[in-house]
C-alpha cells in the first residue's frame, strides 16, 4: 500500500521492508566479509564487458580465448591495448566490445 505523500519512512521501516527477503536478510542481519582486492582491475573490467548479455558458458569460453591470446596469463592494460583490434575480434568479442577494452 504506498503511504500518503510527505509522510516520513523511518531506516527502521526500510530494514523491516527489506529482511523479508532471505538473501538480503543475511547481510543485513550480520557483519560482511572483507572483499578480497585484486591486483588487476583493468582486466576484471574487461572481463565484465565481454560477459555482458551472453550466457555464463558462451562468457566463460571468450574469456578463455581472450586469456590464451597472452599465454594463459592476465595481460596488463596496454597489451590489451597494443592488440590489434581484428585479433580480440577474432576470439568472439563484438566490435563494440573491442573498442571498450582496447
Amino acid at each position: 500500500m504506498p503511504r500518503p505523500s510527505g509522510t516520513p519512512v523511518t531506516e527502521h521501516a526500510y530494514i523491516a521492508h527489506l529482511s523479508k527477503d532471505k538473501k538480503l536478510q543475511k547481510i543485513i542481519s550480520g557483519p560482511l566479509a572483507a572483499r578480497v582486492k585484486r591486483k588487476n582491475f583493468a582486466v576484471r573490467l574487461m572481463q565484465a564487458i565481454m560477459n555482458q548479455q551472453l550466457s555464463t558458458k558462451v562468457a566463460d569460453v571468450i574469456y578463455a580465448r581472450f586469456l590464451a591470446l597472452y599465454s594463459h596469463k592476465e595481460p596488463t592494460p596496454q597489451q590489451v591495448m597494443d592488440t590489434p583490434p581484428e585479433v580480440l575480434r577474432s576470439i568472439g568479442l563484438s566490435n563494440a566490445k573491442v573498442s571498450y577494452c582496447a
